[in-house]
């Protein structure tokens, strides 16, 4: 299928599972996060188009059932990944849809998710994973604003700013350790249902991973639903002065002026 015609069938989708999705929960998308994520699934196909035409099996399931937390809470992981098998072999791919930097920051973790996949598959179909990469499907800023204006039909045009975008991560699932991931999880598992929800403190907010130039405050701490009854997060707000610094100001208030928070909550969306 030709780009122009696989971009109005994409968007044709995704105006039909949007609708679905309004429907069953009663909420819709804003206008930029539903262009954003419009974005997402254009620009997948223009980069990943070679994964996407031989993909051999999408959303597949997998679970390692019953596993034992530290507190001896029974859990099972899960997962969804896609395959492509070929003559030389049979690869993984885990679709993310954070920033490229985020999960390069997070990548111990994410080589540990993939490891486990990659274990759980192998002990189902007694054959070896010979592959593995994370795809981050989020747009770069400095690509989503070359973007502006440009017909996303216009394939040439589209293809040559993206030229120098690879939102490919390889990751090592030769030799997952098992039990220290498994643990890993038991404790989060312990954590959750034990009710511990403390937040990270204000300097591992204001750390910065290796190799990374935003700290963990900006990369993470920013996309968290829970962000505006964080403690933490205000502190680290405190020194902004900013919109959003304005907005975490006056949610913390004690004197809340109505027409004061929907202004700042107003100019901190724009």
């Amino acid at each position: 299928m030709e780009n122009n015609e696989m971009v109005k069938t994409i968007v044709e989708d995704f105006e039909r599972n949007n609708k679905i999705m309004e429907y069953e929960t009663g909420r819709s998308l804003s206008p930029q996060l539903k262009r954003a994520a419009l974005l997402q699934v254009i620009l997948y196909w223009y980069r990943m188009k070679a994964i996407a035409e031989n993909v051999t099996e999408t959303e597949v399931r997998l679970i390692l059932p019953l596993q034992k937390s530290p507190k001896d809470r029974s859990f099972n992981m899960e997962g969804v990944v896609d395959l492509i098998r070929t003559n030389d072999g049979t690869f993984m791919y885990d679709l993310k849809s954070v920033e490229k930097e985020i999960i390069l920051g997070q990548l111990e973790q994410v080589t540990q998710q993939l490891g486990i996949y990659a274990h759980i598959w192998q002990n189902l179909n007694n054959k070896k994973v010979n592959g593995a990469s994370v795809i981050s499907t989020a747009v770069p800023k400095e690509i989503s604003s070359k973007l502006e204006g440009v017909n996303l039909e216009s394939s040439a045009e589209i293809l040559e700013i993206l030229k120098d975008w690879n939102p490919l991560i390889d990751v090592n699932v030769e030799k997952p350790e098992v039990e220290l991931i498994t643990k890993k999880f038991g404790v989060v598992v312990d954590k959750i249902s034990g009710k511990e929800f403390s937040p990270p403190s204000l300097d591992k907010l204001k750390s910065k991973a290796k190799g990374q130039d935003r700290d963990f405050g900006s990369l993470v701490c920013r996309k968290c639903d829970g962000r505006y009854s964080c403690g933490s997060y205000k502190d680290y707000m405190a020194g902004n002065d900013g919109k959003l610094g304005d907005l975490i100001k006056l949610i913390w208030s004690e004197e809340q002026d109505q027409d004061e928070y929907l202004e700042a909550a107003t100019a901190a969306n724009e």
